[in-house]
């Protein structure tokens, strides 16, 4: 049996078009960038998505046979391009020019009604993680803020209150700058 030779196997580096560089640089930088930014950001899961679609499919208000030529792509190729690549870049730089860019900062206190225990460690650790229950149920569409782990302390199950210190965005969404537990 003959095998394959070097000579049959043709490798072209032009299959290679650079909106396949932005895709996965939005997917892996853009990604993790809107990740680590949601968690110091006051908006919801919803909210993220609604702007992620936004981002994704704006340039689509343009007709697509303007640019189709100049890109150099099909057209599923530039859905792609939206929504792999261009879609979560823009969507991660507005929530880090909101987190970077802040106006004005205040401090706001919630007394906590109830401390519930999340999980537990098998070793001798003890408990990690709780989910504060704040006066008047605030904050409950952020359990992200709410959320307190630790390690081995069970003083965490007599906190009195947290207090945060926050900053108006520049695109107007509050953004958590410090988180302090009170104790009596």
């Amino acid at each position: 049996m003959k095998g394959i030779s070097k000579n049959h196997i043709k490798r072209t580096n032009n299959d290679w078009h650079w909106a396949y560089n932005v895709m996965l640089i939005g997917i892996f930088v853009g990604i993790f960038a809107i990740m680590i930014a949601s968690q110091k950001t006051f908006i919801t899961k919803m909210e993220i998505s609604r702007m992620f679609t936004f981002f994704s499919f704006i340039w689509f208000i343009i007709p697509l046979r303007l640019y189709k030529r100049w890109l150099g792509l099909n057209k599923l190729a530039i859905v792609l391009l939206g929504v792999f690549g261009i879609g979560p870049l823009i969507l991660s730089i507005t929530l880090w020019l909101n987190i970077l860019l802040i106006d004005s900062h205040e401090t706001i206190s919630y007394k906590v009604e109830e401390v519930i225990p999340e999980s537990y460690h098998i070793t001798n650790q003890g408990l990690t993680s709780v989910l504060l229950v704040l006066e008047n149920n605030s904050m409950s569409q952020y359990p992200e803020f709410r959320r307190v782990e630790y390690l081995g302390d069970r003083n965490i199950l007599r906190v009195d209150s947290v207090r945060f210190r926050l900053g108006k965005g520049f695109f107007g969404y509050d953004v958590i700058k410090e988180r302090s537990l009170i104790y009596p």
